[in-house]
């Protein structure tokens, strides 16, 4: 529950500093819909990578750069060691981002639809 809360936070952060990055002090409903639609699209992406586990493509990518441009150091015997070693144990960020993703795109629908009928 703590990194549900901290990932909450530090997304809500990434929200509020493209915020002010983008549109200035301006709080408007378009501006925060905006806001919240791009941060809420980069994590849904991101989480999707750490479900699936795609990210261990580039696990052989880094294996096989480190094994061609190492000189001195050690190089690993094969990939398989390589990779548990690399290995990533915890699953839990991808979920928890998916739901807060899930949420600010919500939101950021939700504030859009009424922008666009107080036009």
């Amino acid at each position: 529950m703590i990194k549900f809360i901290l990932s909450l936070l530090v997304s809500l952060g990434l929200a509020a500093g493209y915020h002010i990055l983008v549109f200035g002090n301006e709080i408007t409903t378009r501006n925060t819909s905006d806001a919240l639609f791009v941060v809420g699209l980069f994590l849904f992406f991101i989480s999707l990578v750490a479900i699936s586990d795609a990210a261990k493509v580039f696990v052989g990518f880094s294996y096989t750069f480190k094994n061609m441009f190492k000189r001195h150091r050690e190089k690993y015997s094969n990939f398989y060691d390589y990779a548990t070693q690399k290995e990533n144990r915890e699953g839990y960020f991808g979920v928890s981002t998916l739901i807060i993703s899930i949420v600010f795109l919500t939101i950021a629908f939700v504030l859009a639809a009424q922008y666009f009928d107080s036009l």
